[in-house]
C-alpha cells in the first residue's frame, strides 16, 4: 500500500481541497459545453452532476471531521466527539456510494447512447444493471450495517455490527471490478482506429486518470486491513475514497473538454467523410459525440 503523510495539517489535505476545486471546475466546463456549444444534455451529464454534488458533499463532510477527532488517536478523542465523527463517516459513505456509482454509470450511459453495435449495447446494458443492482444492494447494507442503526455511532447504546469488514471489503472489490469494466468497455472499438496523435494522447490522458482511479480503489481496500484505532486509520480511507471519486470525475469530463473553447454555434455536427467500414465510422462518430475528435 502506498503511504504518505495524513496528519490533519498535511500538505495532502490541502491538496485534496485544490483537488475538490479542480474536479468541481471540470465538470461545470463539461455542462457549459454540453449546454453551449453541442447542445446535447444527456443523463450521463445529469448523472456526473449528482456524482459532483456527492463529491463536493464528501469534502466538506472530511473536513469537518478533522475538526472532531478523524485522524487522531481513539484514546485521545472524547465521547461526544467519536460520536460525531462516526455520524459524519456514516453520511460520507452514503455520499461516496451514491459519487462512485454515479460516475461509473454516467460513462457507461454514454458509451450506450453513442452506441454502434447491438453487441456493445447489450453489454453496456448488463454493465449498467450490475452497477444499478450493486449501488442498491449496498446502499441498505450500509444503512443497516449496525442493530440497531444508532450504534453504528453511538457505541453507548446495545448493539452489533456483524461483519462489517467482510461487508465492506467485498463491496470495494465489486467497485474495483466495475471501475476495471468501464477502462476496457471502449477499449476494443478504439483499438481498431487509426487517429492522429493528439487525439491518442487526449485518450491517453483519459485512460491514465481512469487508470489511477482503480489504483486509488485498490488501496482503499487495503485500508480495510489496517489496526483498529478506528478515528486514526480512517483517515487512510476516506484519503483514497476522496482521490478515487474526483479523479474519477476529472476522467469522466476530460472528453468534453477539448470542445471547451469553441465559439457556442461553431461546433460542427459533421463527422467528415472518410473511407472505411461502416464499423470504423460508427467508432469515429463515437469519438466525435464526445468530444474527442
Amino acid at each position: 500500500m502506498i503511504e504518505f503523510d495524513l496528519s490533519p495539517d498535511s500538505p495532502f489535505w490541502t491538496f485534496t481541497k485544490v483537488l475538490c476545486g479542480i474536479s468541481t471546475l471540470f465538470v461545470l466546463a463539461r455542462i457549459y459545453t454540453r449546454v453551449f456549444v453541442t447542445r446535447f444534455f444527456g443523463v450521463d451529464d445529469a448523472l456526473i452532476l449528482i456524482a459532483m454534488v456527492a463529491a463536493m458533499s464528501d469534502c466538506v463532510i472530511l473536513w469537518e471531521s478533522f475538526q472532531f477527532g478523524l485522524g487522531e488517536h481513539v484514546q485521545n478523542v472524547t465521547p461526544s466527539n467519536l460520536t460525531m465523527v462516526l455520524k459524519l463517516v456514516f453520511a460520507y459513505y452514503m455520499l461516496y456510494l451514491l459519487a462512485a456509482h454515479a460516475i461509473r454509470a454516467s460513462l457507461v450511459v454514454l458509451y450506450r447512447r453513442l452506441s454502434v453495435s447491438p453487441r456493445f449495447l447489450i453489454i453496456c446494458n448488463i454493465y449498467l444493471a450490475c452497477n444499478a443492482i450493486l449501488y442498491i444492494s449496498y446502499f441498505f447494507v450500509l444503512l443497516f450495517m449496525c442493530s440497531p442503526v444508532q450504534y453504528y455511532w453511538d457505541k453507548t447504546i446495545k448493539g452489533e455490527c456483524p461483519n462489517a469488514q467482510l461487508k465492506s471489503v467485498t463491496n470495494s472489490w465489486f467497485l474495483i471490478a466495475l471501475d476495471l469494466g468501464a477502462l476496457a468497455l471502449p477499449i476494443p472499438a478504439l483499438w481498431k482506429m487509426k487517429l492522429p496523435w493528439g487525439q491518442r494522447v487526449w485518450l491517453g490522458i483519459c485512460f491514465m486518470i481512469g487508470s489511477f482511479v482503480c489504483i486509488a480503489s485498490f488501496n482503499r481496500l487495503t485500508s480495510f486491513f489496517r489496526s483498529e484505532d478506528v478515528t486514526y486509520e480512517l483517515r487512510w480511507i476516506h484519503a483514497w475514497s476522496l482521490l478515487e471519486i474526483n479523479f474519477g470525475l476529472i476522467a469522466a469530463c476530460v472528453p468534453s473538454l477539448r470542445h471547451v473553447f469553441t465559439p457556442p454555434g461553431k461546433f460542427q455536427r459533421n463527422c467528415p467523410l472518410v473511407e472505411e467500414n461502416n464499423a470504423m465510422v460508427g467508432s469515429r462518430e463515437l469519438l466525435r459525440r464526445s468530444g474527442l475528435t
